[in-house]
């Protein structure tokens, strides 16, 4: 409540925890809701912080059986995101490190910026 009520993200776009439940009912609850939103194929976007602030997005499923999915981040204010999703192990990943297409083909393209905190082998091309 006192870190999501502080930034842009409307309700819609957080599933939470009953806790006016009894924790094994809130458990399996919760387990349900987060069953449902991955079983969606699209999903509707209100109140975007980007615009457009409305719209539609495609969801993990839809994404991962991707044929190509095609990354893009530029500048120094994403390194460090850019770090958690491609390196880090988190228990409860950003949505982009939950992007692993099945069969497909997974791509990013990063400037040197974005990609300075990176430890992970990479391949480096000249700039257009």
């Amino acid at each position: 409540t006192h870190l999501l009520s502080r930034l842009p993200i409307p309700d819609s776009q957080v599933i939470t925890v009953n806790p006016e439940l009894p924790v094994e009912e809130a458990a399996e609850d919760y387990a349900q809701k987060l069953r449902q939103e991955r079983e969606k194929i699209v999903a509707p976007i209100s109140d975007s912080p980007k615009p457009p602030p409305q719209r539609v997005t495609l969801t993990l499923p839809v994404l991962n059986a991707a044929r190509t999915i095609i990354f893009v981040a530029t500048g120094e204010g994403k390194a460090a995101v850019l770090k958690r999703i491609l390196e880090d192990k988190e228990e409860n990943p950003l949505p982009a490190a939950l992007v692993q297409p099945r069969t497909g083909k997974l791509c990013w393209f990063l400037d040197e910026a974005a990609a300075r905190l990176l430890t992970v082998p990479f391949e480096k091309h000249s700039t257009l």
